[in-house]
């Protein structure tokens, strides 16, 4: 961080002469100085540093590249009303950024201005008006189309894909939260109850959490076995997930909730899905094992699935095995 900040201070007061970095800045002024920030190369190359340092890969991206096609919202206020709803929170997150960046850098009165006029911004920025009556009814197309991606991941030729795909069928989990779960296996805490495995993450990032999650017994003794044999998941599977197979895992979050709302309760799902305090998450641990009983029979008619999964990877070892007799 060092090396962004000697970099980037020459270009800041190449903007800023020596008596305004030392004055409390105006609004306005803090504000054409930003946005000049904003098309400078040298700038912009510490920027996306700091951000892909700070944030996921996806929620980094979504900040940088939104503050800078939407620069011009800081001559222009009106510009977020142009934008959906979920444009303008990747905008003015990439702001919030934008502002901790240049704090970081110690231009501590511009990071006030800028601060002042997203809070402004704020409050002209589109609302959130989609009101979802039935979230918690079960939605059959979307159990479908994840059940379409499931099978096309365990018919490819990548293990990792597979087990991801299908943790995150089961779970509901984040991609990250997957990658951290996979890679963390062998330490993190777990309770087996009947059918079911209860499972502490502990998972905390800024603004996503993942605190316990719950999948068959069947998947977690196939993790176990994976993980023996030394696989992990690197930073960059999810994506390739996505971008090379072709499957979209946000969708196995949506059929996560449809399929648990037939047996348990709003607050239990959202415990599940990190959606929930700190204090609510301790009042439920008592309840864990009613949960599980009630999560497995929710999930019961899709433990196929891990049959299926089961397979592959039985296959997968024995022709691997069958390569190295060959060569040998």
């Amino acid at each position: 961080m060092n090396n962004i900040t000697s970099d980037i201070t020459p270009v800041i007061y190449g903007y800023i002469t020596s008596d305004i970095a030392e004055a409390p800045q105006s609004v306005s002024h803090a504000l054409i100085t930003v946005k000049t920030l904003l098309s400078d190369d040298t700038f912009k190359r510490g920027f996306r540093q700091y951000v892909f340092s700070r944030y996921t890969r996806d929620d980094a991206r979504h900040r940088f590249n939104y503050v800078i096609k939407f620069k011009d919202v800081l001559s222009d206020p009106m510009v977020i009303t142009r934008l959906t709803y979920k444009q303008a929170h990747h905008l003015l997150n990439g702001l919030a950024s934008v502002r901790d960046y240049i704090k970081l850098l110690g231009y501590n009165d511009i990071a006030i201005q800028l601060d002042v006029y997203i809070k402004s911004l704020r409050k002209l920025a589109p609302r959130n008006n989609n009101v979802v009556v039935l979230e918690y009814e079960i939605d059959k197309s979307i159990i479908d189309k994840a059940l379409e991606q499931i099978n096309k991941v365990i018919e490819s030729k990548s293990i990792i894909w597979a087990l991801e795909a299908i943790i995150d069928f089961f779970t509901g989990l984040r991609g990250p939260e997957v990658v951290y779960m996979i890679n963390n296996w062998p330490r993190l805490r777990k309770i087996v109850h009947n059918d079911a495995v209860i499972i502490e993450l502990g998972y905390v990032r800024k603004s996503k959490k993942a605190w316990v999650t719950i999948m068959p017994l069947k998947l977690a003794l196939i993790i176990d076995e994976l993980v023996k044999q030394g696989l992990r998941a690197g930073h960059t599977s999810i994506q390739n997930l996505r971008d090379k197979a072709d499957v979209n895992i946000s969708i196995f979050r949506k059929a996560h909730l449809a399929i648990l709302s037939s047996k348990l309760m709003e607050l239990e799902i959202k415990l599940l899905h990190g959606r929930v305090s700190e204090v609510t998450v301790k009042h439920y641990t008592k309840h864990l094992r009613e949960i599980a009983e009630k999560y497995i029979e929710a999930y019961r008619p899709y433990l196929w699935i891990l049959d299926r999964f089961a397979e592959k990877c039985k296959n997968t070892a024995k022709q691997e095995q069958e390569i190295v007799t060959l060569s040998s």
